[in-house]
């Protein structure tokens, strides 16, 4: 919400992290604890709970914490906040905005043999739909649907990671993949 500042918001997922932290060494045993936790992410990222089942949520963090291809965590705008939760370090938000943004933002400064490149590099990033603002955008290249893709999430995942080093390395400071996803939020609406 535009009426709710950066840092009361950034206060707030710190405390979403904080209290992942504490239950991430033993998910099976906090189910109830973990499933109440992602039913707060829930609301405060405007999206629905995907299920009631805490062994699911369990299940799927548990997947996405090996980060592997080939077994894929549920993927949704709800899943991806959960994961940044409780991988903070790890995961990105991975939702339309973020999508909208890292896509234009590569359209606006590669040409297009960079850009052919770049689409090699990070081959499952795509465009999410997403509702209000400026989304969907026009492209000049081709980008499949990311919506729901777990391969997606991980290269953007990996995308994030090599835009933080690169911050980090030209500045001195160190970022946070919140902070980032922060920047993303704005410039992908």
């Amino acid at each position: 919400s535009p009426g709710v500042s950066f840092a009361a918001t950034e206060q707030e997922l710190q405390g979403y992290i904080k209290r992942a932290q504490k239950l991430v060494p033993h998910l099976a045993s906090n189910a109830d604890s973990v499933l109440e936790l992602f039913t707060s992410i829930c609301k405060w990222g405007g999206v629905r709970v995907p299920t009631q089942d805490a062994n699911a949520v369990v299940a799927n963090l548990q997947r996405a914490a090996n980060r592997n291809a080939q077994q894929p965590a549920a993927m949704n705008s709800a899943w991806t906040k959960l994961y940044a939760m409780f991988y903070p370090d790890a995961f990105v938000i991975y939702d339309s905005r973020v999508a909208t943004a890292l896509v234009g933002i590569a359209e606006a400064v590669l040409d297009d043999a960079e850009l052919d490149s770049f689409k090699a590099q990070y081959p499952d990033l795509g465009l999410i739909a997403g509702r209000g603002g400026s989304r969907p955008r026009a492209t000049r290249a081709g980008w499949h649907n990311a919506y729901m893709s777990w391969p997606a999430q991980l290269d953007a995942n990996r995308l994030v990671a090599a835009i933080l080093r690169a911050l980090h390395a030209r500045s001195g400071l160190a970022y946070s993949a919140r902070q980032l996803e922060a920047v993303l939020f704005m410039e992908g609406y």
